[in-house]
């Protein structure tokens, strides 16, 4: 076994080590946030599965140990995480989820009241997917991604200088370049 082979593996139980013992495994927000879904969408329950939140510093720790693993895509990733400040990520079982039928999927207007503006709000078969955004002084500070299904209610939202990773990304996709250069 070569000592990238093993990096490579001691990598997720470094990252899953530091989650627990930073002591983030609850987050009243993902909590609060679940509480929105299952008022929003009357009959729905969910139970917690896995709740954790991950700072500044243990990304810059993670990017260090990703450091140590010559990969050119983990290289690029981690042009990206630098401009997150915190992650916080909830997962749940969905023990209650009534049909919608076709009248789509509801607006949370909780979030709305909250400052939270819509960016993408979609449903196919199985899932409903939202992605919203918070903005302040024309910048992307933080962003929420909700997918719900049968199975699982998924909560992730992300903190940081967002604006800057969306221009980054821009760049580097080269259909999206194409577009930032026009006038």
């Amino acid at each position: 076994m070569t000592a990238e082979h093993g990096l490579s593996r001691l990598f997720p139980l470094l990252l899953i080590v530091s989650f627990v013992a930073s002591g983030c495994i609850f987050s009243r927000e993902m909590a609060h946030t679940r509480g929105i879904i299952e008022e929003e969408i009357p009959g729905s329950e969910f139970d917690r599965k896995l709740v954790f939140s991950v700072g500044s510093r243990t990304l810059q720790a993670a990017g260090w140990l990703t450091s140590l693993v010559p990969d050119e895509d983990l290289e690029d990733v981690w042009r990206y995480v630098d401009d997150i400040e915190r992650v916080k990520v909830g997962i749940y079982e969905t023990k209650a989820l009534p049909e919608s039928g076709s009248s789509g999927i509801p607006v949370l207007s909780s979030m709305l009241d909250r400052g939270w503006e819509v960016a993408v709000q979609a449903r196919d078969d199985q899932d409903r997917i939202w992605f919203m955004y918070r903005s302040s002084r024309d910048r992307i500070r933080a962003l929420y991604v909700i997918v719900l299904n049968e199975e699982h209610l998924v909560i992730a939202r992300v903190e940081g200088h967002l604006d800057r990773i969306v221009q980054r990304a821009m760049e580097d996709y080269r259909p999206f370049s194409r577009l930032a250069a026009r006038p």
